[in-house]
C-alpha cells in the first residue's frame, strides 16, 4: 500500500481519498480536493487544452528558445555591472515613449478602413516590385510561427538578466523596459503617420472583413519584426558586456540575427508585411536594442 492512495472518476474529480497519512501529504489531498469543485475543474480543464493548443503551435519555436535560454544561463558569468541608470536621461526616455504611444492610440482611433470603392481600385502593379509578391501571400502557419515567435522574445531578455549579476537584476530591468518601450513607441508612431496598405488588401482571397478592418493600414513597418529584433539585440548586448572575453558572443549575436530574420520572413509569407517593412523594422528594432544599453555603459 503506497503513502497515499485515491481514486479519480473519468472527468478527473475525485471520488475518494484514504485517511490514511494525509497530515503528511497534505498538498496533494487539497489539490484533489480542490478539483472536485465544478469551476476548478473546468478552469483546469480549459488552461490544459489552451496548453496544448500554444504547445502545438508554437512546439519548435518554444523549443528553440528554451535551449537558448538554457546557454544564457550556463555561460552567463558572474561580473561586475557594466551599467549605470541617470534619472534625468530615464525620465526622459520613458515619458517620450509614454507620450508618442499616447499620440499613436489616439491618431489610431481617428483612422477609417478603407471603402469598398477603394478596395476596388487596388492594383498590385502600383506596388514596388521588390514587394509585390507578398501581396500573393497568405500563409496561416507562417503567421503561427511569426506570433510564436513574438510572444516568446521576451524570454531570451529575462534570461540574460537573471543569470548576470545579481546586484544589477533591476536596473536590467529597467532598460528591457525602455527597450520594449521605445520600440513599441516608435512602430506605432510611424503606422499611424504612415497608414501603409498590408500586402492581404491585394489578395482576392482575403476575407472582406478583414479588408475592412484599420489594421489593414497599419503595414509600415513590422511590429513583430522590430519587437522581436529589439528583444534578441538587447539580449545579446546584455550578454557581450557581462562576458567581454566569452568564446560564446560570436553564436549569440548569429543567433539574434537569424531570429528576427526569420520572423521578418515569415510575416512575409503570410501576407501580412512587404519585404521593405520588415526590412525597416529589423533595422529599427536592432538600434534601439543595441543602443538602449550602451547609452547606459559605464
Amino acid at each position: 500500500m503506497g503513502r497515499f492512495s485515491s481514486q479519480l472518476s473519468n472527468n478527473g474529480c475525485l471520488l475518494w481519498i484514504k485517511p490514511r497519512q494525509i497530515i503528511e501529504d497534505w498538498p496533494k489531498a487539497l489539490f484533489l480536493a480542490a478539483m472536485r469543485l465544478p469551476i476548478l475543474s473546468q478552469t483546469h480543464n480549459l488552461l490544459s487544452t489552451m496548453t496544448r493548443n500554444a504547445l502545438s503551435h508554437y512546439f519548435s519555436p518554444l523549443i528553440s528558445l528554451l535551449l537558448l535560454c538554457s546557454t544564457f544561463t550556463q555561460v552567463c558569468a558572474q561580473t561586475s555591472y557594466p551599467y549605470r541608470l541617470d534619472g534625468t536621461k530615464d525620465g526622459i526616455i520613458l515619458g517620450a515613449s509614454i507620450g508618442l504611444l499616447t499620440f499613436a492610440e489616439l491618431k489610431y482611433k481617428k483612422i477609417q478602413p478603407l471603402s469598398y470603392e477603394e478596395l476596388s481600385q487596388l492594383n498590385r502593379k502600383d506596388i514596388w516590385a521588390i514587394d509585390r509578391p507578398a501581396t500573393f501571400n497568405r500563409s496561416i502557419m507562417a503567421k503561427k510561427w511569426s506570433d510564436g515567435l513574438l510572444y516568446s522574445s521576451l524570454a531570451p531578455p529575462l534570461s540574460v538578466v537573471f543569470s548576470g549579476p545579481k546586484n544589477g537584476i533591476g536596473r536590467s530591468s529597467v532598460l528591457m523596459l525602455e527597450t520594449l518601450l521605445v520600440n513599441t513607441a516608435l512602430t506605432d508612431f510611424t503606422k499611424v503617420l504612415v497608414r501603409r496598405k498590408r500586402p492581404y488588401l491585394y489578395n482576392e482571397f482575403t476575407e472582406a472583413k478583414k479588408k475592412l478592418s484599420r489594421k489593414s493600414r497599419m503595414s509600415f513597418f513590422s511590429g513583430h519584426t522590430s519587437t522581436v529584433t529589439a528583444m534578441y539585440f538587447l539580449s545579446a548586448k546584455l550578454f557581450e558586456d557581462y562576458n567581454p572575453d566569452s568564446r560564446y558572443k560570436s553564436a549569440v549575436w548569429t543567433t539574434a540575427i537569424l531570429i528576427p530574420a526569420t520572423t521578418g520572413l515569415l510575416r512575409v509569407k503570410a501576407g501580412k508585411h512587404y519585404f521593405t517593412d520588415v526590412l525597416t523594422g529589423f533595422l529599427v528594432g536592432g538600434a534601439i536594442g543595441f543602443l538602449i544599453p550602451e547609452i547606459h555603459k559605464l
